[in-house]
């Protein structure tokens, strides 16, 4: 099965599902193994985000935040801050394309470019974003957790500007 492989493409797949589980004490299980990362597939109109993509979102959180929507602020905050990791990681020449929450947060440490303060409550909103995408109960985020990314988010995307890209 290689990297073209889609689930449409296997036609006999339900009658498989079928025969399978017309047998007594039988079922069909599908499981997708070496699944990509689900963030490097891009739409093909998916595009990054601007700087004013970017000011856009958390605009968007900010006025969320001002008529109580907190959730639904912390997840526009949370893409702005996922585009400017993106734009901070490219500044300094890593390739971030698609790159997974998790690796960019560990890379922006490893570097430097993420205190150990600002890791540590960045791994608290990456746990949060979870809960909420997932539809999980978790505590209510408050204004301060998106205070915290928009302003991580501003410093990310300063700093990007301001650096020389490097080459990947």
């Amino acid at each position: 099965m290689g990297s073209g492989y889609t689930v449409e493409a296997e036609h006999g797949q339900p009658r498989y599902a079928q025969v399978t589980g017309a047998q007594p004490g039988w079922r069909f299980d599908f499981a997708i193994l070496e699944g990509g990362d689900p963030t490097g597939r891009k739409r093909a109109e998916a595009r990054e985000f601007s700087g004013d993509d970017i000011n856009g979102a958390l605009a968007e959180a900010d006025q969320m935040l001002r008529l109580g929507f907190i959730r639904p602020a912390v997840m526009a905050a949370w893409a702005a801050t996922a585009a400017a990791m993106r734009a901070r990681l490219r500044a300094a020449g890593e390739d971030a394309g698609g790159t997974a929450p998790r690796v960019m947060i560990n890379e922006l440490y490893s570097s430097g470019i993420l205190s150990a303060d600002e890791f540590n409550q960045l791994e608290i909103m990456y746990q949060l974003r979870n809960e909420i995408v997932h539809g999980f109960s978790s505590p209510t985020p408050d204004a301060r957790n998106v205070e915290f990314l928009s302003d991580l988010t501003q410093r990310l995307i300063t700093e990007s500007e301001k650096a020389e890209p490097q080459p990947a």
